[in-house]
Parts: C-alpha cells; sequence; structure tokens
C-alpha cells in the first residue's frame, strides 16, 4: 500500500473537506516550491493528496480500495 493520504495531512480518515482544505493551505504556506527554494517533493505529495481527498468519487475510491 503506498502512502496514507490522510497522514500527509497529520487528519484522520474522519476529517471533513472544510477540515482538509484548511491544513492544505497551512502546509502550502511551509511546502510550496516558491517558498522552499525550489524544493518540490513535499508539495508534489501534498498537491496529490488533495486531489484525491477533496474529489468526492476519487476520496471514496481510496477510503473503500486505498
Amino acid at each position: 500500500k503506498g502512502t496514507d493520504l490522510y497522514a500527509v495531512f497529520q487528519l484522520t480518515p474522519a476529517a471533513t473537506d472544510a477540515e482538509i482544505k484548511s491544513k492544505f493551505k497551512k502546509l502550502a504556506l511551509k511546502y510550496h516550491p516558491d517558498k522552499n527554494n525550489g524544493e518540490t517533493k513535499e508539495w508534489t505529495k501534498l498537491s496529490k493528496a488533495f486531489q484525491i481527498l477533496t474529489d468526492k468519487d476519487n476520496c471514496a475510491l481510496y477510503d473503500n480500495f486505498g
């Protein structure tokens, strides 16, 4: 199994969309390449996790199958 997408945001699977979005904004300020000397590894992980967890269909698939 791959990365725990909820752990990327230090949240549980019970997290709401609002909690995920709030945590993403906070972490984006820290890990965005423009703020992090061009480093993209953490930003890429955050972005992918955010895209999946905030899309209703993709999130349901992830929650059911990982």
